[in-house]
């Protein structure tokens, strides 16, 4: 196969050559650049658009990440928040053994209460309203149907 290759270049002349030559480099310089070239300098403007972004999203995580941070040192403790749910549904009448506190996380604790008068629940969601440091988040009360017992489940978060 060389010797093919060298003898049809052999039989070209000395101008042909040149014009051979020229346009080897040429095909050789346009492939280099549309497979080499084009693909960098593609994502390079991808990312002079795309770091930026991050760099602002990274920023906005870590300064959350302090806040976070300063929120959870500035927590109350857990049982705390339990010992004044209980306070407040001591006080506000509930039945002992229908009342069930659950702690979901340091700040937030689920509390259900299976049956209690209404005008119980109503004075404990006062009385937990009032408790400094906490609030309510969420409270249903459902009616059981039987004259005016229902049914509470209400979600307690301390802070803020």
């Amino acid at each position: 196969m060389m010797g093919a290759i060298g003898r049809i270049w052999d039989e070209r002349a000395e101008r042909e050559r040149a014009v051979m030559v020229f346009a080897s480099i040429l095909l050789a310089l346009a492939l280099a650049y549309v497979y080499a070239w084009l693909p960098v300098a593609r994502e390079r403007d991808r990312l002079l658009v795309r770091v930026p972004e991050l760099r602002a999203a990274a920023s906005v995580m870590a300064r959350e990440a302090g806040e976070l941070e300063k929120l959870r040192v500035g927590t109350p403790a857990s049982a705390g928040m339990r010992a004044a749910i209980q306070d407040a549904s001591v006080a506000s009448g509930f039945p002992e053994a229908a009342l069930e506190i659950v702690q979901q996380d340091p700040t937030r604790v689920r509390v259900k209460v299976g049956s209690a008068r209404s005008d119980q629940a109503f004075t404990w969601v006062a009385r937990v309203q009032s408790i400094a440091g906490m609030r309510i988040e969420h409270v249903r009360l459902t009616s059981l149907g039987d004259g005016d017992l229902v049914r509470v489940q209400a979600v307690v978060i301390s802070g803020r």
